[in-house]
């Protein structure tokens, strides 16, 4: 089985799209039947029963159609961009290795590296569109364990992962170190406070790179994912300039 496919499963999203439209079909039901027995037995609390539903089928259909139809879960951001057997296409031969077993310095961390992807508690995040990449110290005020990472690729798109475990301030500085010296993804660090000036720049690029090229999304991430060191030079270049000092 390809990978993408296993790690929706393991995702259990193929289940949840069951049981989420299952819920909506059982406010349809309620909806109907609280209206039927209102008018056979002229009962207001019944009717009022069949509006909230009925309201709430409408106010949800939105949301649970787009998530019932959206391929993938366990891709975001891309699975809105790309098709289903593109996305399966880029996944096929990927290897992927706990980065315990490349740094041992790195531990109980739910990262997997491929060749060409990053695996963030289940959710996979292309290296070829990747630019900023990044863990946070913080803390949970309910005691739960919290490491939130960010992800920003070429596109100005931005995908948060809770890697769901407490790492040490060490510990997350050992993965920024890894991630700039390895991948080659830039962290928050470095960015300082001009992180959402540099987002602001990566998507009015993209629309640019769109319009001169004359292509739409789905041609260009296909451009950008085939030669990433191209693209990749071209966003370097318009970080600002004590950004670029440091990198």
């Amino acid at each position: 089985m390809n990978q993408i496919k296993i790690l929706e499963w393991k995702g259990m999203y193929p289940v949840k799209k069951i049981l989420l439209v299952m819920l909506w079909l059982v406010g349809c039901f309620l909806s109907v039947a609280g209206s039927i027995v209102s008018i056979s037995n002229k009962d207001v609390k019944s009717l009022l029963v069949g509006i909230l539903f009925g309201i709430g089928v409408v106010v949800f259909f939105s949301r649970v159609k787009k998530y019932a139809f959206t391929v993938y879960h366990c891709v975001p951001c891309l699975n809105f961009k790309l098709q289903k057997e593109e996305l399966e296409k880029l996944l096929e031969g990927e290897v992927f290795e706990k980065i315990s077993k490349k740094d041992g310095n790195i531990t109980n961390c739910d990262i997997k590296l491929s060749e060409h992807w990053i695996c963030a508690r289940g959710k996979l995040i292309a290296k070829n569109l990747l630019i900023i990449g990044y863990p946070r110290v913080t803390s949970s005020l309910i005691g739960r364990a919290t490491t939130p990472m960010k992800f920003i690729y070429m596109t100005g798109d931005i995908i948060n992962v809770d890697l769901k475990t407490d790492l040490s301030v060490d510990k997350i500085s050992l993965l920024r170190k890894y991630f700039w010296n390895h991948l080659g993804i830039v962290s928050a660090v470095v960015l300082g406070k001009a992180e959402e000036e540099v987002i602001d720049l990566f998507k009015k690029q993209y629309q640019i790179l769109k319009e001169e090229m004359e292509l739409d999304d789905h041609e260009l991430l296909i451009e950008m994912i085939k030669e990433p060191e191209k693209f990749k030079k071209m966003y370097m270049e318009i970080l600002p300039y004590h950004i670029k000092k440091m990198v």
